[in-house]
């Protein structure tokens, strides 16, 4: 699937930067490219060492959320503007929610009045299927939609490292309240950031930031684009050094469910190589 519409969910939500440069390569970078050794040995995957094995699978659970969301908001963007009998409603857009649901994912586009009302609604499923679209449901936004309005309105505000020129956000509800990631659109076919993710933590009336974390230290762009070198060898994936934690966190598997070619994510804290490739995170080794 091709990434790039993304960009008109983000539309509703850009956040002006100057695009970083990319796969720097510098130290004190929280992403580089390493070199790594090749060995049909090191490439089979051992077992994930017992004390990373819970934060290895809420990465895996969390990266997934991650996607769905942002996979139906660009989808239902898409959708939204297509339809002509969204065209008198367009002027009134401020932006959008998304919720889970039993089949998918559905997102709420809304008014950008003092009190928001619904505008335009659908379902996207797993299989990328769209339902029929809602226009102008007059059932009231609950209590999660505005939370969820409101703490996009705040980061919105916030003065954070940026990756790109326009940022798409997910909001997630959690059982600490809810969850909110900036995230760094794709703006070109084949190129995924990797730098310049978010997280806040957010109480549950989405006004009070209970905590934030970045994922990196920097900018850097796992790139697709570029596949074959000079003497005809293919690109198999990229590699990355990885600072901040000791297993690949969600945003590793956020990118690798768009990407077609896997990430070799190197952890510093506990000098272990890692493959993350479709959503899934395999430990390959310990570096001597």
């Amino acid at each position: 699937m091709n990434p790039t519409p993304r960009l008109s969910a983000a539309s509703l939500c850009s956040i002006s930067s100057l695009m970083a440069p990319v796969l720097s390569l510098a130290l004190g970078l929280s992403f580089a490219v390493v070199p790594i050794r090749a060995s049909a040995d090191d490439d089979a995957p051992k077992d994930i060492p017992t004390e990373l094995q819970a934060a290895t699978t809420r990465a895996e659970f969390l990266g997934r959320q991650m996607y769905l969301h942002d996979r139906a908001a660009w989808l239902a963007t898409d959708a939204m503007l297509a339809d002509e009998r969204m065209k008198p409603l367009q002027s009134r857009l401020g932006g959008w929610v998304t919720e889970p649901t039993a089949h998918g994912v559905r997102t709420i586009f809304v008014s950008r009045d003092e009190t928001p009302v619904r505008l335009f609604e659908i379902e996207v499923d797993e299989g990328e299927r769209l339902s029929e679209a809602t226009l102008e449901s007059p059932e009231p936004l609950t209590a999660e939609h505005r939370a969820q309005l409101r703490a996009r309105e705040t980061i919105r505000t916030r003065d954070f490292m940026q990756c790109a020129k326009q940022y798409n956000a997910v909001s997630m509800p959690s059982a600490e309240g809810l969850r909110v990631y900036a995230m760094p659109a794709f703006e070109r076919q084949g190129l995924y950031p990797l730098g310049g993710y978010h997280l806040f933590r957010f109480e549950a009336d989405g006004v009070t930031i209970a905590d934030s974390r970045k994922f990196t230290n920097s900018c850097i762009t796992h790139n697709e684009t570029a596949s074959a070198s000079a003497d005809g060898a293919k690109m198999v994936g990229g590699m990355y050094t990885h600072l901040l934690d000791p297993q690949p966190t969600e945003v590793h598997v956020f990118v690798s469910l768009y990407a077609k070619l896997p990430l070799t994510i190197v952890t510093s804290p506990n000098k272990s190589m890692w493959r993350v490739h479709k959503g899934k995170i395999e430990y390959l080794y310990a570096l001597p």
